[in-house]
């Protein structure tokens, strides 16, 4: 299974770089590159701690898997293939959740580009990606 724009996944894997028991939600489809890549963000909970949050999930209402207070954690917006992705999902380092809501995707996605707190050239490629989705939806096409 190819990862595409709104997949959500909890990644289980121990020893994970970019942290371990969290959910993240691809923002982008596929590039036709090589490798083929996707920009994914990580889902926090909000903490006491938690100094800033630009968009911020509501337990049930915005997906079925929160279950509390959740941000998205813009500076843990990564580029990852689509390969890795899909291996990890395969052999059961992370488990593939309902598709995030359009709404609440388009939320995210505009957090992440207002945020600056994306890589300029993460920030860069996810407002091609977003160009390349709405030309692909005006035309009738597969987004």
């Amino acid at each position: 299974m190819r990862p595409y724009r709104g997949l959500t996944f909890w990644n289980i894997a121990e020893n994970e770089p970019d942290g371990d028991d969290h959910m993240w939600v691809v923002l982008t489809d596929p590039c036709d590159g090589n490798p083929s890549q996707v920009l994914a963000v990580r889902l926090n909970s909000i903490k006491p701690w938690t100094r800033r949050v630009i968009v911020r999930l509501e337990p049930l209402r915005d997906h079925p898997n929160i279950s509390k207070p959740t941000f998205a954690n813009f500076k843990l917006c990564r580029r990852k293939t689509a390969s890795y992705i899909q291996a990890k999902l395969e052999n059961g380092e992370s488990i593939q959740k309902p598709n995030m809501r359009a709404d609440v995707l388009a939320r995210i996605i505009r957090g992440a580009l207002e945020s600056g707190d994306l890589a300029m050239e993460d920030a860069t490629y996810l407002v091609e990606r977003e160009a390349i989705h709405a030309r692909t939806r005006s035309s009738g096409g597969a987004a």
